[in-house]
């Protein structure tokens, strides 16, 4: 280990050393980007190196929302050699994220997409199953979306549950619908569609409950919008009201 850092310290100063850099024709924030990327390539070679060090992830690698991660929500396309400036670090947003998520094996966040970071960023992809449009590697708006809905899900207002259970027309209906992570009072409403004939909908102690009996069979589609105080959200239901003898539009 020494001895390979040895040998990478002096490559990484003498890179520094012969850049061509004039004050006068480059800005600081200009200078600041240029040390940045030595850095994060300096680090990439240490990370190469410390590979032998078995680095290991004590954090989950499922698609759930760990407990200690934060709401990650990125602007514009990440790529390969893009570094993060004073006052704007998404790449460090980025990995950390990653980090979390057991994609991204490195100690600490750099600010450096460099090549640990794009695999990191392709073994995620592959991980959850996106196809993205640029290629594997590259943090487009899919990628963000994903990484948006997957840390940011304890954030945002839900709906309960996800799936409506079926009826029998002429059977007695009930079920509860409810908010995750709402605080205060919460009312709903039917957005778009229509409940079946003889079904209602009551808002009671912050829960939607949907009862009654349905009078013909059929597959009724409606959404279900939630509010509470500023914040709001939405979810597009299927109620299937089947024949008496249980099978849907069955003789």
């Amino acid at each position: 280990m020494k001895n390979k850092l040895q040998t990478i310290l002096p490559v990484f100063f003498a890179a520094f050393l012969l850049m061509p850099v004039s004050v006068s024709a480059q800005t600081l924030d200009e200078l600041e980007r240029e040390l940045l990327q030595l850095q994060g390539q300096y680090q990439e070679m240490l990370l190469k190196v410390g590979r032998e060090e078995n680095y290991t992830v004590s954090n989950t690698t499922g698609v759930g929302r760990p407990v200690d991660m934060k709401c990650t929500k990125l602007e514009g396309t990440l790529r390969y050699q893009m570094v993060d400036h004073a006052g704007n670090e998404p790449i460090k947003a980025l990995q950390n994220f990653l980090k979390v998520n057991g994609d991204y094996t490195y100690p600490s966040a750099t600010g450096f997409f460099g090549e640990e970071t794009q695999r990191s960023v392709a073994r995620f992809q592959q991980r959850v199953g996106l196809i993205p449009a640029e290629g594997y590697g590259v943090v487009d708006a899919t990628t963000r979306n994903r990484i948006e809905d997957i840390s940011c899900s304890q954030d945002k207002l839900q709906i309960n549950p996800l799936v409506l259970p079926s009826t029998v027309a002429g059977n007695y209906y009930n079920t509860v619908l409810s908010v995750e992570n709402a605080t205060g009072n919460v009312t709903y409403y039917i957005k778009n569609g229509s409940l079946p004939r003889g079904i209602a909908m009551t808002n009671s102690n912050n829960q939607a409950i949907l009862s009654g009996r349905t009078y013909n069979p059929g597959v009724y589609s409606f959404t279900v919008k939630a509010i509470n105080g500023a914040d709001e959200t939405e979810r597009a239901y299927v109620l299937i009201s089947n024949d008496k003898d249980g099978a849907l539009f069955g003789p």
